[in-house]
């Protein structure tokens, strides 16, 4: 994305758009990409207005908890039994880009509704020398301290966003994450009953 900006910033002007002036909308996971792109380095001086709808990278689904273990999960799917992570990456790297997507595709939706996580979201960065990092920090971070673009912002929401068929116990699977409690504690169980005789 931080490309497709940059690319903007030196194309746009022969399609008659101004490189000043690029506003970056997104909706649901593009909102959180949207709001990634306002604390990114890499896009700062690039975007001059952002529009955020049903999502933000405050979202606790916007970023991988363990990419590490998704990555051994990928691989296991695809038949690596490899456990280090430079077996892990020379597998991933030589594995043709479609069997990637294939095997990922399967995970994912299961994935966010089980767990309430993307199983390939954004991650925050190591920095390494000669690497440029998208995020090498927490969003939150960033926000909070008042490093992300200083640009107007719109944010709205869409709705019944991710509207579908649900489990009468939702809220013991999205809740608990949500809170930072225990996964089927006491204290979850409460929450949610909690939660649910307000409604």
């Amino acid at each position: 994305m931080a490309q497709a900006l940059r690319w903007l910033r030196d194309n746009v002007h022969s399609f008659g758009g101004d490189p000043a002036n690029l506003t970056v909308f997104g909706e649901s996971a593009g909102g959180v990409a949207t709001s990634l792109l306002t604390a990114s380095p890499l896009t700062r001086n690039l975007i001059s207005k952002a529009i955020i709808q049903s999502g933000t990278a405050l979202n606790s689904w916007a970023f991988q908890n363990d990419p590490l273990h998704n990555a051994r999960q990928l691989a296991r799917s695809l038949g690596c039994d490899a456990e280090d992570v430079e077996g892990i990456l020379e597998f991933l790297s030589t594995t043709p880009v479609k069997d990637l997507v294939e095997a990922a595709s399967q995970t994912t939706e299961e994935d966010f509704i089980q767990r309430g996580a993307i199983t390939f979201a954004p991650v925050v960065e190591r920095e390494f020398p000669g690497v440029e990092a998208a995020l090498s920090e927490s969003f939150l971070d960033v926000l909070t301290s008042g490093r992300v673009a200083q640009v107007p912002v719109m944010i709205g929401s869409t709705a019944l966003e991710f509207t579908q068929e649900r489990r009468a116990e939702e809220l013991q699977e999205y809740l608990p994450g949500a809170l930072g409690l225990a996964r089927g504690s006491a204290e979850a169980a409460a929450a949610a009953q909690r939660l649910s005789s307000c409604t």
